[in-house]
Protein backbone atom coordinates (compact mmCIF):
# COMPACT_ATOMS: atom_id res chain seq x y z
CA UNK A 1 0.00 0.00 0.00
CA UNK A 2 1.26 3.46 -0.81
CA UNK A 3 2.13 6.14 1.65
CA UNK A 4 0.27 9.29 2.56
CA UNK A 5 0.43 11.71 -0.36
CA UNK A 6 -1.15 14.79 1.20
CA UNK A 7 -4.57 14.37 -0.44
CA UNK A 8 -7.20 12.46 1.53
CA UNK A 9 -8.39 9.11 0.25
CA UNK A 10 -11.85 7.59 0.54
CA UNK A 11 -13.13 7.51 4.11
CA UNK A 12 -12.92 4.06 5.70
CA UNK A 13 -15.00 2.64 8.57
CA UNK A 14 -14.21 -0.47 10.63
CA UNK A 15 -17.12 -2.30 12.27
CA UNK A 16 -15.67 -3.47 15.59
CA UNK A 17 -17.16 -6.97 15.65
CA UNK A 18 -15.76 -7.91 12.24
CA UNK A 19 -12.41 -6.33 13.07
CA UNK A 20 -12.13 -8.14 16.40
CA UNK A 21 -13.08 -11.47 14.82
CA UNK A 22 -10.43 -11.12 12.10
CA UNK A 23 -7.59 -9.92 14.31
CA UNK A 24 -7.97 -11.61 17.69
CA UNK A 25 -6.03 -14.77 16.79
CA UNK A 26 -3.43 -13.36 14.40
CA UNK A 27 0.28 -13.89 14.83
CA UNK A 28 2.11 -10.83 16.16
CA UNK A 29 3.47 -9.66 12.77
CA UNK A 30 0.12 -10.03 11.00
CA UNK A 31 -1.70 -8.25 13.83
CA UNK A 32 0.83 -5.40 13.70
CA UNK A 33 0.30 -5.09 9.93
CA UNK A 34 -3.49 -5.06 10.35
CA UNK A 35 -3.44 -2.48 13.16
CA UNK A 36 -0.96 -0.18 11.40
CA UNK A 37 -3.03 -0.34 8.22
CA UNK A 38 -6.25 0.44 10.10
CA UNK A 39 -4.62 3.41 11.83
CA UNK A 40 -3.32 4.78 8.51
CA UNK A 41 -6.67 4.28 6.75
CA UNK A 42 -8.65 5.94 9.53
CA UNK A 43 -6.27 8.90 9.46
CA UNK A 44 -5.78 9.34 5.70
CA UNK A 45 -8.39 7.20 3.90
CA UNK A 46 -7.80 4.69 1.12
CA UNK A 47 -6.43 6.26 -2.04
CA UNK A 48 -7.70 5.17 -5.44
CA UNK A 49 -4.22 3.99 -6.46
CA UNK A 50 -4.19 1.58 -3.52
CA UNK A 51 -7.54 -0.09 -4.14
CA UNK A 52 -8.61 -2.51 -6.81
CA UNK A 53 -12.11 -3.71 -7.65
CA UNK A 54 -12.94 -7.23 -6.50
CA UNK A 55 -14.30 -9.72 -9.00
CA UNK A 56 -18.10 -9.68 -9.05
CA UNK A 57 -17.89 -13.47 -9.28
CA UNK A 58 -14.72 -15.53 -8.90
CA UNK A 59 -13.74 -19.09 -9.75
CA UNK A 60 -13.43 -19.86 -6.02
CA UNK A 61 -17.18 -19.28 -5.59
CA UNK A 62 -16.91 -15.85 -4.00
CA UNK A 63 -19.10 -12.98 -5.19
CA UNK A 64 -17.95 -9.49 -4.20
CA UNK A 65 -19.72 -7.12 -6.63
CA UNK A 66 -19.03 -3.47 -5.98
CA UNK A 67 -16.34 -4.27 -3.40
CA UNK A 68 -12.71 -3.15 -3.32
CA UNK A 69 -9.52 -4.78 -2.09
CA UNK A 70 -6.10 -3.57 -1.09
CA UNK A 71 -2.93 -5.65 -0.92
CA UNK A 72 -0.75 -5.56 2.19
CA UNK A 73 2.52 -6.90 3.52
CA UNK A 74 5.43 -8.66 1.89
CA UNK A 75 4.99 -10.21 -1.53
CA UNK A 76 3.55 -13.70 -1.58
CA UNK A 77 5.32 -16.54 -3.38
CA UNK A 78 3.87 -16.87 -6.86
CA UNK A 79 2.20 -13.43 -6.74
CA UNK A 80 3.46 -9.94 -7.48
CA UNK A 81 1.73 -8.29 -4.52
CA UNK A 82 1.26 -8.58 -0.76
CA UNK A 83 0.27 -11.82 0.90
CA UNK A 84 -2.37 -10.10 3.05
CA UNK A 85 -5.38 -8.07 2.03
CA UNK A 86 -8.41 -6.12 3.18
CA UNK A 87 -11.79 -6.05 1.45
CA UNK A 88 -14.26 -3.16 1.65
CA UNK A 89 -17.87 -2.58 0.64
CA UNK A 90 -19.07 0.83 -0.56
CA UNK A 91 -21.82 2.45 1.52
CA UNK A 92 -23.35 5.91 1.78
CA UNK A 93 -23.02 7.82 5.04
CA UNK A 94 -24.38 11.37 5.35
CA UNK A 95 -24.76 11.49 1.59
CA UNK A 96 -21.11 10.62 0.98
CA UNK A 97 -19.52 7.33 -0.14
CA UNK A 98 -17.53 5.47 2.49
CA UNK A 99 -15.62 2.19 2.36
CA UNK A 100 -16.79 -0.21 5.06
CA UNK A 101 -14.34 -2.90 6.16
CA UNK A 102 -15.48 -6.45 5.42
CA UNK A 103 -12.40 -8.60 6.08
CA UNK A 104 -8.65 -8.89 6.67
CA UNK A 105 -6.69 -12.04 5.94
CA UNK A 106 -4.38 -13.93 3.66
CA UNK A 107 -5.21 -13.43 0.01
CA UNK A 108 -4.23 -16.92 -1.13
CA UNK A 109 -3.63 -19.24 1.85
CA UNK A 110 -2.34 -22.74 1.30
CA UNK A 111 -5.31 -24.96 0.45
CA UNK A 112 -7.36 -26.14 3.42
CA UNK A 113 -5.40 -24.12 5.99
CA UNK A 114 -7.86 -21.25 6.45
CA UNK A 115 -10.35 -19.21 4.43
CA UNK A 116 -9.00 -16.45 2.21
CA UNK A 117 -9.79 -12.79 2.84
CA UNK A 118 -12.17 -13.04 -0.14
CA UNK A 119 -14.04 -15.98 1.39
CA UNK A 120 -14.33 -14.12 4.72
CA UNK A 121 -15.67 -11.04 2.93
CA UNK A 122 -18.11 -13.15 0.88
CA UNK A 123 -19.51 -14.73 4.05
CA UNK A 124 -20.02 -11.35 5.71
CA UNK A 125 -21.53 -9.77 2.61
CA UNK A 126 -23.95 -12.63 1.94
CA UNK A 127 -24.55 -13.77 5.50
CA UNK A 128 -23.20 -17.27 5.08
Amino acid sequence: MGTYSGAPGAKVMFPEEAWRTDTQHLATDAKALAEATRHRLEAFGLHAADRKPCDAESADGTALPGCFKTYLGPKQKGHDSGAWGMVFQVAIQDGQPVLVYLAFGLRHPAPLTRPSVYQLAHRRLHGR
